[in-house]
């Protein structure tokens, strides 16, 4: 994501009506689904983790290697508060480095018993210190808003899955989307994740990580 909100920064294009349209579009078809659903939650699926996660993307011919820590916690059947921190250095010419924080709150229910519709509003906040050639720095710093929507499930006793679709309220709009799924080490609360994220900002990213969920 840092990427992205960087690619954006530096120069992309914003969006078109009718991109504008399709998102929105997509965003509703995905709440109303979420919305009709009858149960509250599906079983076994957590709210109450943290995640620590190595990020490797690229976009616009820059690589990043970052680290990023994400926390979920439940307040009640429906609702959830999450936050996450992101620190990214980026291969620029020389190299620069970005800070991304972002809080918000989700709500879910159920589709089928291993199955959750699952939305969040977000608050996201980019900071980059980009050095120049002379010597000196440049910070740059832009917020707005972060909307995810999608899916979260289990397959078995071990597996988890989700697929999210994210769009960026930022001064260039994006949308994008993030799929992977985690592996319960045994017996233990320990979990190994894998995801892959991309948005139309010709921006990818693959995460490595592991989670401890509380419950």
């Amino acid at each position: 994501m840092v990427l992205q909100l960087l690619a954006e920064s530096l120069g992309a294009a914003r969006c078109s009506t009718r991109q504008t349209i399709s998102r929105v579009g997509c965003v509703v078809l995905i709440l109303f689904v979420f919305c009709v659903s009858s149960q509250a939650i599906a079983d076994d699926i957590s709210y109450r983790y943290v995640e620590l996660t190595g990020t490797s993307g690229e976009s616009a011919d820059a690589d990043s290697l970052g680290l990023r820590v994400t926390g979920t916690y439940s307040v009640s059947e429906t609702f959830y508060l999450s936050a996450q921190i992101i620190s990214s250095e980026v291969d620029t010419a020389p190299k620069s480095h970005a800070e991304f924080y972002r809080i918000g709150v989700g709500a879910r229910k159920a589709l089928t018993q291993t199955l959750d519709g699952v939305f969040s509003i977000n608050y996201g906040r980019l900071d980059l210190d980009l050095p120049l050639l002379n010597g000196r720095n440049v910070g740059f710093e832009d917020s707005g808003g972060v909307f995810e929507s999608g899916v979260r499930g289990r397959i078995g006793d071990a597996w988890e899955y989700s697929a999210l679709l994210q769009f960026l309220d930022w001064d260039s709009r994006d949308l994008g989307y993030r799929v992977g799924g985690v592996y319960q080490l045994a017996e233990s609360r320990v979990s190994i994740g894998l995801y892959y994220a991309h948005h139309e900002s010709e921006w990818d990213q693959v995460e490595l990580g592991l989670r401890y969920r509380f419950d």
